[in-house]
């Protein structure tokens, strides 16, 4: 196992039971972390704002998309991350999930092979891949 392999998982087994928190952490600031545990660099911090509810992580979401020109997250991910299509998600890569629901309309998390672990209110919930996932290799 390489060392960032190790630091991924061992950062991945840290934050385990660490429930959700707006701010502090997210799944943005989670994906980011996988990011740094892979390259040693965050790539993300430019869009964390300060915010501490949904509707916080929101508007510093629409001030972002406005100041960039991305349409959206996927695009903003895009410009940093290379984007795949293969049938079985790499480990270690970022995943996002649309949602409807959420603040900026999809959900950031990280393939652990044959699942995938998204930030959740109870700590990190551990998901089967959906035919709709998005996944960036992160190298």
């Amino acid at each position: 196992m390489t060392d960032w392999m190790s630091k991924t998982d061992e950062y991945i087994f840290s934050v385990k039971h660490e429930p959700f928190e707006w701010g502090k952490h997210d799944c943005l600031r989670f994906a980011d972390k996988i990011v740094e545990c892979r390259t040693g660099k965050k790539i993300f911090t430019d869009w964390y704002g300060r915010h501490k509810t949904a509707y916080g992580c929101f508007y510093n979401y629409k001030k972002k998309l406005k100041k960039t020109g991305f349409k959206d997250l996927v695009d903003a991910i895009d410009s940093r991350l290379k984007r795949t299509n293969s049938t079985i998600a790499n480990r270690y890569s970022i995943i996002g999930r649309r949602s409807e629901g959420g603040a900026t309309g999809l959900y950031l998390g990280v393939s652990l092979g044959k699942w995938f672990a998204f930030v959740g209110y109870d700590g990190l919930e551990f998901v089967k891949p959906q035919s709709d996932d998005i996944e960036w290799l992160v190298s």
